[in-house]
């Protein structure tokens, strides 16, 4: 059984494959409210490449970013917005992702408690939850908890999530780094994108 966020990101990846660099940028990292659809306010969606400069990127890759390019796209009642930050050495290149709600208030916190601490409530209840998630662990290896990033933050399938209030970040790194290597330069730059939002 895949992964919950693995077969989001999957999904949204194929939706904005083709996606155009778009030729404005919000010009504020913070949410704000725009517009409101049903009388429930939509916030705007965070400006990702605004998180981490290039400049800002180069330094901690110890790669030289050519340039930063945004797409976001709705998936149900979240939004996800991308900044794809293409090195010289096109394999290091690094995808930062930020996750939020784009309609009601708690639906990013909604995911990630399904994603990370699904087993935790139903465990208590149902033998059936138990089995599911031991095989899911037996078939690969669990998100592994880290310390010190946001709220919380997991390492799985070669990427860092890191979750601050109702928003939650993926950052994945190309290259031949080896696994430790990866996350503790995800970990720098999750530390850099959470002071900017």
């Amino acid at each position: 059984m895949k992964h919950p966020f693995a077969l989001f990101f999957l999904s949204v990846a194929l939706s904005t494959s083709g996606c155009e660099k778009q030729a404005t940028a919000p010009p504020s990292p913070s949410p704000a409210v725009a517009e409101k659809t049903n009388d429930v306010p939509v916030p705007t969606a965070t400006n990702v490449c605004s998180l981490i400069s290039t400049e800002e990127m180069s330094a901690l890759l110890g790669q030289h970013v050519r340039e930063a390019t945004p797409s976001s796209r709705t998936h149900d009642r979240l939004r996800v917005s991308q900044c794809f930050y293409s090195t010289d050495e096109l394999s290091r290149s690094v995808s930062l992702t930020l996750t939020e709600s784009a309609s009601a208030p708690g639906a990013t916190r909604a995911f990630w408690r399904k994603a990370f601490h699904r087993g935790e409530e139903s465990e208590k209840k149902s033998k059936e939850a138990t089995e599911a998630r031991e095989e899911e662990e037996r078939a690969g290896r669990p998100p592994r908890e880290i310390s010190g990033c946001g709220e919380e933050a997991y390492w799985t399938a070669g990427s860092l999530y890191v979750l601050k209030g109702d928003h939650f970040l993926r950052i994945s790194l190309g290259g031949p780094d080896g696994e430790e290597q990866k996350l503790e330069k995800s970990k720098a730059l999750a530390a850099k994108a959470l002071t900017n939002f």
